[in-house]
């Protein structure tokens, strides 16, 4: 009998035990069906088509365009494209309010207000407007007058600085002008600004004319040490530029200065080698600048005097007799006579001596 009560109490603790399981998993079951949506049965479907109307009243399909499906309630999207008959469809959608946007580039945005019932199919198509550019254009009419600041604003100039790093000092500042945008050196050795003839432009040297009126090159031979800045004006307008076609080469000198300043450069000759022999001097090109006042703040003088020695070989000889040697010495000077605070008075004399040693075809 104890025996019998015992298992009789065992299967007693057994039966509640499942009870008591039976009921938990009850009430999961409860608690999680209630967090969980309306059945798909429940849930409706939206569709329709983007479209626009022709001029002849035919639908024209657009693939791509953006539909946003929007509740205002919990502010969730849900997003889809067009496909390329224009169609679209949201599936399985909660029954309630919403915003129904479509975007498409070139177009007004269009949105509509629909409410979704229960075991429902709402068919929403949307007619496209072409969107108005919404922009401002502003006309300014422009001066009447003449500008004169572009006849020269702007142009590139090479200055005394400059010069004295990239060429040498005696050297003549028609050499210099090709270093200038627009200027070019012709096949036979004569300047050329903007594809124009050597002779079909002017140089002004402080605003005067030193162009020869017969070849129309400059006739005056100015040192590179002398030449303050200079610069190449391709189409200057002004009245103080004229007789030229192709450009005008505009070239202001150095004066003097508060101090004495002197300067002694290039006195060491380069040499002529022959098979490993020395045969006389090659090139030679020294110069001395004095600048400064005689009258303090009222006359200063520039001087420039150099020597050059440049010797051309004659491929066509045999050496050593087969070079032509150019001699030519220089002198420039300037004189600047302060005579008030708005006159000034600049005098400027150039002298250059130039000897060629011709050679002939048979040097005996």
């Amino acid at each position: 009998m104890e025996h019998l009560k015992a298992m009789l109490c065992i299967r007693e603790k057994s039966f509640s035990l499942n009870r008591c399981v039976l009921r938990i998993v009850l009430w999961v079951l409860i608690s999680f069906s209630a967090h969980l949506p309306a059945n798909a049965a429940d849930n409706t479907k939206v569709s329709g088509t983007v479209f626009t109307l022709g001029a002849d009243r035919v639908r024209l399909l657009w693939p791509n365009a953006s539909i946003t499906l929007k509740n205002p309630d919990t502010s969730k999207e849900n997003t889809t494209v067009s496909d390329s008959l224009g169609e679209y469809i949201f599936t399985d959608v909660v029954p309630g309010d919403y915003e129904v946007r479509v975007n498409l580039a070139g177009f007004r945005a269009v949105a509509r207000q629909i409410t979704l019932q229960e075991n429902g199919e709402v068919r929403l198509d949307f007619q496209l407007v072409p969107e108005i550019p919404n922009s401002t254009i502003e006309v300014i009419a422009e001066n009447a007058g003449v500008d004169d600041s572009s006849s020269s604003g702007g142009t590139p100039e090479l200055n005394a600085d400059i010069l004295k790093s990239a060429v040498r000092l005696s050297t003549d500042f028609q050499e210099i002008l090709p270093l200038l945008p627009g200027v070019v050196r012709g096949p036979d050795g004569l300047v050329q600004i903007k594809g124009g003839r050597s002779n079909q432009g002017n140089a002004l040297v402080n605003t005067a004319s030193v162009s020869d009126p017969y070849t129309g090159q400059p006739a005056l031979r100015l040192p590179a040490v002398a030449v303050d800045t200079i610069r190449v004006l391709s189409n200057p307008y002004s009245a103080e530029y004229g007789g030229f076609a192709s450009g005008v080469v505009e070239v202001n000198t150095r004066g003097g200065t508060d101090k004495w300043r002197w300067l002694f450069e290039d006195p060491v000759p380069r040499l002529r080698w022959i098979n490993w022999r020395t045969h006389g001097i090659s090139s030679l090109s020294p110069h001395l600048v004095v600048a400064g006042p005689v009258i303090r703040d009222r006359l200063y003088i520039f001087q420039s005097t150099c020597y050059n020695y440049d010797t051309t070989r004659v491929p066509s000889l045999p050496d050593p007799d087969n070079v032509l040697v150019e001699e030519r010495v220089g002198s420039h000077t300037q004189v600047d006579w302060e005579i008030t605070r708005n006159q000034r008075f600049t005098a400027v004399l150039t002298c250059v001596n130039s000897v060629g040693e011709k050679l002939t075809l048979n040097p005996n």
